[in-house]
């Protein structure tokens, strides 16, 4: 797997400079568009749309948080088929329910608590990704452990999102 941190000279790190990101994409982009080879030999132009396609593939990974801790999970090769912990997905089932029998005069309370959840969920992985991006090199295996259930709950907490959201509209 092509290491997308390595591609732009930046360190691996959950809390990425954006900017600084944006900055080696255009850099990479001006030096690499396919038109700029229009008039090179077949070779040169099928490097050019490899850098360049490669260059868009590893900006729109590592701009968005949920597809970089999945290129950062895939790197340090993270068993991503971790399960859960059962009081975890009994949490989501009760909340689930909780959904499906919701009246209007629930809905606010509902509405609070998954918003607790959704920011329980956000300050530890905010703490999470600090350790991450400050430990040494050894260390980030057990972090990733951690990071890995976070970034499991997370699509578990966004679809109960999308579900509430679909029902409040109603």
């Amino acid at each position: 797997m092509q290491n997308y941190f390595e591609f732009y000279g930046l360190p691996i790190q959950l809390n990425l400079d954006l900017a600084l990101l944006k900055q080696k994409f255009f850099e990479i982009s001006r030096n690499s568009h396919p038109d700029l080879f229009a008039n090179a030999t077949p070779s040169e132009q099928e490097k050019a749309l490899e850098i360049s396609t490669l260059n868009t593939v590893a900006y729109k990974t590592l701009l968005h948080q949920h597809s970089r801790i999945e290129h950062i999970l895939h790197l340090y090769h993270t068993d991503s088929n971790q399960n859960l912990p059962p009081v975890f997905l009994g949490e989501m089932m009760d909340m689930n329910e909780r959904i499906d029998e919701a009246t209007p005069e629930t809905k606010e309370q509902l509405t609070q608590e998954i918003a607790q959840l959704k920011k329980d969920f956000e300050v530890e992985m905010h703490q999470l990704f600090e350790q991450f991006d400050n430990a040494k090199e050894i260390d980030r295996a057990s972090i990733l452990l951690t990071l890995n259930q976070l970034h499991l709950k997370n699509k578990y907490l966004l679809r109960l999102n999308e579900r509430h959201d679909t029902f409040a509209a109603e």
